[in-house]
């Protein structure tokens, strides 16, 4: 029975270590990302937070880039961007949360800034 609260406790800590490690990776990486790319970017601000975005182009329809499920956010299309924008405008943008957008936060009804509980 001991050895089996050891174990139990073992993979506990180990756990808890793991946490903690991808915590402490995901808040640094965030930093080093502002650190790096944050300079002569255009931001919105969207009440509580600010959302990162990039356009280009000077003619013709408007394309709009959507960075899916991923979290490189807009530079999932470094290199699609430039060659869209040749022919038509583009536009690019880091959802809440992703790359260098902000996390947004919720509003008193709990919902995300901007949302509405009918």
């Amino acid at each position: 029975m001991k050895i089996l609260r050891g174990i139990f406790i073992a993979i506990l800590s180990l756990l808890a270590v793991s946490m903690i490690a991808g915590l402490s990776y995901e808040f640094f990486s965030r930093q080093s990302v502002h650190r790096k790319y944050d300079s002569g970017q255009a931001f919105v601000n969207l009440g509580n937070y600010k959302l990162h975005y990039n356009v280009s182009g000077n003619s013709g329809p408007t394309v709009v880039f959507e960075s899916g499920l991923d979290f490189g956010g807009s530079l999932c299309w470094y290199k699609v961007q430039p060659e869209v924008a040749r022919f038509a405008n583009t536009f690019t943008y880091d959802r809440a949360g992703i790359f260098l957008s902000e996390r947004g936060g919720a509003t008193e009804n709990g919902l995300p800034d901007g949302c509405r509980s009918e």
